[in-house]
């Protein structure tokens, strides 16, 4: 990729300062937030607010030093779906190669084995050591890099379940991401597809995005081949056309790329000692386009909230504060107040006002500061379990939403459990539980 154009120059520069109280020195690099802005089309607002959100995300969890961040370590996604670097395309190449052994995956003991948590915590493990790479190319080159991301279908074989994972988990682990690293992929290559490809990339295909589509390459047989014209030889494994071999002889370099194998029975998910059974869980079943919010108020800072939570089907989840629970609506106090619209809108669109004697029922969550990145949780057989601290006092309410369903309910069960800084358990106060059978009061 070329370097910085005067426009892009100017664009960054504005993006920086409307941001410089978020970034940090790690992750104040022009590409960087060039990124951002080809993703939205050199928006300025949509930039700044997006990537502002991602900036917040950083700090919480801890990104910019992955290794002590407290984010834990998932060591059945990093044994069982792991990503590889192989290195540059090129000795003075500006790419970065990865491999993601998708084929040799064991989908269905990686499904009885994952909770949701953790495991996108290893996704960010992986994507921060990925994007690490990219920008030490990036600061020898002075040039955007990005990645070839090699995704080798070799030994999957088709099942009843396979389009389920790949437009569940699989999709939702990828938006995921994509929602958090932007513009980082440069060629998509899929090599050794099996027959039945088409079938999957069809069903996953209307999630794709245009802007992505483009960027994806389905080889031919030859796709040894087609690697060579993106990959020197002597960059590649002698497996997929190269020259590469490890000291041993090794063809697929298995000292550089991990080889996904079996997820061993013993590693299947089971509860733990201590942990709720599904059948003791509190339940609440969302309504089609419908979101659930749970209020508690915390008087105490680094109040510890653990979470257990349960869903077949796929739901949002997310975690929003404020110090104001009663300020999150327009409270109107006299009789014959005006209210004074001014609307335009060039397709059709739903309006209406709604009106309540109790305010304290209503939540408005756009009005709130977002303090757990919200996320589609996708439907698993496992209990997802993972801790947050509230770091400061105030109220805090965990949301669980339907949204993207047009006449079925989802189930979700879960419990949360309360202690402080030194351990102790605590029960909070209950704010109240918000249901809707529309997103219109919470955005």
């Amino acid at each position: 990729m070329a370097a910085i154009r005067v426009e892009q120059r100017a664009f960054i520069d504005e993006v920086r300062a409307a941001l410089a109280p978020l970034l940090t020195k790690k992750y104040d690099t022009d590409f960087n937030i060039l990124r951002w802005g080809i993703a939205f089309d050199y928006n300025k607002d949509k930039t700044v607010y997006k990537l502002g959100k991602h900036l917040k995300a950083r700090k919480r969890m801890g990104l910019d030093d992955i290794e002590h961040s407290g984010l834990e370590f998932d060591p059945i996604a990093a044994e069982y779906l792991p990503l590889s670097i192989l290195g540059r395309n090129r000795t003075d190449g500006d790419r970065l190669v990865v491999v993601d052994f998708g084929g040799r995956a064991d989908i269905g003991g990686v499904m009885k084995s994952i909770q949701m948590t953790p495991y996108l915590n290893q996704r960010h493990r992986f994507m921060e050591k990925i994007m690490d790479e990219v920008v030490a190319i990036e600061k020898e080159t002075g040039k955007m890099s990005g990645v070839i991301y090699i995704f080798d279908l070799e030994g999957l074989s088709f099942d009843a379940s396979l389009v389920s994972v790949v437009t569940g988990p699989f999709r939702l682990t990828w938006t995921t991401m994509a929602n958090h690293y932007r513009e980082w992929i440069d060629k998509f290559v899929i090599i050794n597809a099996p027959s039945f490809l088409n079938l999957l990339y069809a069903a996953l295909s209307p999630f794709i995005p245009d802007k992505f589509k483009s960027r994806v390459v389905f080889t031919s047989s030859k796709w040894q081949e087609e690697l060579l014209e993106m990959i020197d030889a002597d960059h590649l494994p002698v497996h997929y056309g190269g020259t590469m071999k490890d000291p041993d002889g090794d063809e697929l370099c298995r000292s550089v790329l991990k080889v996904p194998g079996k997820v061993p029975k013993d590693l299947y998910w089971k509860p733990k000692e201590g942990d709720p059974k599904i059948d003791d869980m509190t339940s609440l079943s969302v309504s089609a386009a419908g979101q659930c919010v749970l209020g508690y108020e915390i008087t105490a800072p680094d109040t510890v909230m653990e979470f257990f939570l349960y869903n077949e089907h796929e739901c949002s989840f997310g975690i929003y504060f404020t110090t104001d629970p009663e300020k999150v609506i327009i409270d109107v106090t006299a009789p014959d107040t005006v209210m004074e619209f001014f609307l335009y809108n060039e397709h059709e669109c739903s309006f209406g006002i709604y009106f309540t004697t109790d305010p304290e029922k209503v939540t408005d969550i756009k009005k709130m500061e977002q303090v757990h990145m919200e996320i589609t949780r996708a439907g698993l057989t496992t209990i997802d379990h993972f801790k947050f601290v509230c770091d400061r006092p105030g109220a805090y309410f965990v949301k669980f939403g339907n949204e993207g369903a047009w006449l079925m309910s989802v189930s979700v069960k879960y419990e949360i459990r309360f202690f402080d800084a030194n351990g102790a358990k605590l029960q909070p106060k209950e704010l109240h539980k918000m249901s809707t059978s529309s997103s219109w009061w919470f955005g």
